[in-house]
């Protein structure tokens, strides 16, 4: 009969957007699944390079420190340097007093 008929149509069309649901949602599982993929790389990624720069950090750390060690080293020397020259001022200037007192 034509309302059967009709019934069968709806069926049909039904059945065949049933189908193309099922194919968009197999499709998007699979976006899903790339992008979780993506994802999971990135994070793997992005620990790394955190994981590199506390080791930059540390680094940096240490540098800072033996910079500072080396400053407070040259500072001990031009201390040392200038006591030396001071020593030897004084000394000269006490010879030369010497001498001319000699030499009177």
């Amino acid at each position: 009969s034509g309302q059967t008929q009709q019934l069968q149509v709806q069926v049909e069309a039904l059945e065949s957007e049933r189908k193309e649901l099922l194919h968009e949602l197999e499709t998007l599982r699979s976006k899903c699944s790339e992008l979780e993929s993506q994802v999971h790389e990135s994070n793997k990624e992005l620990k790394e390079t955190q994981s590199q720069l506390a080791k930059i950090e540390e680094e940096k750390k240490a540098m800072e420190s033996m910079f500072s060690k080396e400053q407070q080293a040259v500072q001990s020397l031009r201390d040392e340097l200038d006591a030396v020259l001071k020593a030897n001022e004084e000394a000269y200037s006490s010879h030369a007093e010497i001498v001319a007192q000699k030499t009177e």
